[in-house]
């Protein structure tokens, strides 16, 4: 027989909620809540495996009369050739280039023998990093971030400090499509509302964001930090009660058992590690070059604040803490200050 599915509405990520008061709590509440899904609690059951049975055939040794053996020669040492830059496969940069709201993009120049360069987009400058002959960043725009063309400044420096060059080009932010789902919440949802919290935790999260590690922390394509379905997908909107659209989802909500083990999707080392008010415990972890993963409404958090992780080490294990009304993990992944989708990361030849 078919197993039913339990129908619950997950926890919720706030976005900018600076504006707002207790008199627009419904309103409050479509932004705060923005990110849950009406999930199923069914897990896969696995297939067991059948093992065969090995059979020993006798078989009558023969002995051979030893003959003997030249001494080998040494072949000639072969040069270990230098490994390609992390972003090789990704063009150098041109006067204009499109990024998808949702998706990262690659910004990569010949290093040209300057000493540094940093690249300013969105209104965030960053330091890109020096492998081999170039200089690269990933950049991102979120499901939120207008469609348009912004402007990319990329300058050199030299040895002394100097600006050595300065370069623009056109990033033309192209539309995703996103799902819509229309949500009637009770007046009683009201109660847990409270924006002064919500904004502090959004002042949390971006002074954690501010961080920024000069290196490249991650050596393969990031991997999913628990296995369930995907209930909640990347950049989903809401309306509640009739209401206008709210901000798109955050992350991606993937349904878990409560005390299931949760794993770094990549190496890097760990910037936070404590309660949100609505994200409940979380784990953020700095990857380098200002890419970061978030793990939210854990029930426990097993990490610490300056602490190395490896790819797939246990970060704390799923629950329901924070705004959640059943287990999950909330995950996140941020590039350049913006909240992209974390599952392309998965895919080589995505990630860098």
């Amino acid at each position: 027989m078919r197993r039913q599915r339990t129908r619950a509405i997950y926890c919720a990520v706030p976005r900018a909620l600076r504006l707002l008061t207790f008199a627009l709590a419904p309103l409050f509440f479509a932004a705060t809540m923005t990110g849950c899904g009406i999930v199923g609690g069914a897990s896969a059951t696995k297939t067991p495996t059948s093992t065969a049975t090995q059979t020993s055939t006798m078989t009558p040794t023969v002995t051979d009369t030893p003959t003997a053996t030249p001494t080998p020669v040494p072949p000639t040492p072969t040069p270990t050739p230098e490994p390609p830059s992390a972003a090789a496969d990704n063009p150098y940069l041109a006067d204009s280039m499109t990024l998808a709201q949702a998706r990262t993009l690659i910004v990569r120049i010949p290093r040209a023998g300057a000493a540094s360069a940093d690249a300013t987009f969105l209104r965030k400058t960053t330091t890109m990093l020096a492998d081999e002959g170039d200089f690269w960043l990933p950049i991102g725009a979120s499901a939120d971030t207008p469609v348009g063309a912004y402007t990319l400044t990329v300058r050199t420096y030299g040895a002394s400090g100097a600006v050595a060059a300065t370069r623009s080009a056109t990033i033309n932010v192209t539309a995703s499509s996103f799902p819509v789902e229309n949500i009637d919440l009770p007046a009683s949802a009201n109660q847990f509302l409270n924006p002064g919290d919500a904004v502090k935790e959004e002042n949390i999260r971006q002074s954690v964001f501010r961080q920024y590690i000069p290196q490249k922390l991650w050596e393969t394509p990031f991997i999913l930090p628990v296995s369930g379905g995907v209930t909640s997908p990347f950049g989903g909107a809401r309306s509640y009660n009739g209401g206008p659209v709210g901000s798109h989802h955050s992350g991606l909500d993937i349904a878990v058992d409560a005390g299931t083990a949760v794993r770094a999707a990549a190496s890097g080392r760990v910037a936070y590690a404590a309660d949100l008010y609505a994200r409940g415990l979380t784990v953020i972890i700095d990857h380098g070059l200002g890419v970061f993963t978030a793990y939210s409404h854990l029930s426990r958090i097993d990490v610490a604040v300056g602490q190395g992780v490896r790819q797939g080490q246990q970060v704390g294990a799923a629950g329901s803490t924070g705004l959640s009304t059943g287990p999950h993990l909330h995950w996140e992944l941020v590039a350049g200050g913006q909240n992209v989708d974390p599952s392309f990361w998965t895919y080589a030849g995505v990630a860098p």
